[in-house]
């Protein structure tokens, strides 16, 4: 942005227009979105706007080179970002085939893992608490589901072992959006902290936890 002709001599105007676009961006992000402790990979779109900058960096680099410029750093400069690029390479290239948790080699390889195992690689232990839970509304003849959440539990599972019942929420933040009334539901299921899930509990209803997943049923 400070010396754009450096690196597009015929349109540094362009360059800082677009490099001031990115940086925008970037803060844009911080102050909207960064609040969330695992929003690192929506940073990617700025990732995505800034590699032409380095391209044109790049090219201005080697073309220095090229055309006989002072050879001791430019050279050093050179070996260098060739040298990052292939580490970079490299290091796609194994966090790919090797990454956790959806690797493409190994043990957990996507290709030879049960699809459902796929979704509990950090957490196996989930996994049986879930069909557990949706045992136990087959059991009590439910249809439709309540659920009691946090913002950062695990909800989706349910949707894939309840695919046939009527799944709805028992809280909500929206003011035009109100949750479903407990005593319209055949059944509960808790997820997370279990003070959140028994102040809606109706009154009578039997609750039973096992590991993560809880459910409640009225009486039979």
């Amino acid at each position: 942005m400070a010396r754009p002709r450096l690196v597009a001599p015929a349109a540094p105007g362009a360059v800082r227009a677009y490099a001031a676009a990115v940086a925008a961006a970037l803060l844009l992000y911080f102050a909207m979105i960064k609040w969330q402790p695992w929003g690192n990979r929506l940073l990617l779109f700025c990732l995505i706007l800034a590699v032409p900058l380095v391209g044109l960096w790049l090219d201005a680099l080697f073309r220095r080179r090229a055309d006989g410029g002072p050879g001791g750093r430019r050279s050093v400069a050179a070996i260098a970002a060739v040298a990052v690029l292939a580490t970079a390479a490299l290091s796609g290239v194994l966090a790919v085939s090797y990454g956790f948790p959806r690797r493409l080699v190994g043990a957990g390889s996507v290709f030879t893992t049960d699809p459902w195992d796929t979704r509990f690689l950090r957490r196996p232990h989930w996994a049986a608490d879930f069909r557990w839970a949706a045992e136990e509304v087959r059991r009590a003849d439910a249809h439709r589901i309540g659920v009691v959440q946090q913002n950062i539990t695990w909800e989706y599972p349910l949707w894939l072992v309840l695919p046939e019942h009527d799944i709805v929420s028992l809280q909500s933040v929206l003011p035009n959006r109100p949750p479903a009334d407990p005593a319209s539901v055949d059944a509960i299921v808790c997820l997370g902290e279990r003070d959140d899930c028994t102040e809606l509990v109706p009154d009578g209803w039997a609750v039973r936890y096992q590991g993560y997943v809880g459910v409640a049923t009225p009486p039979s």
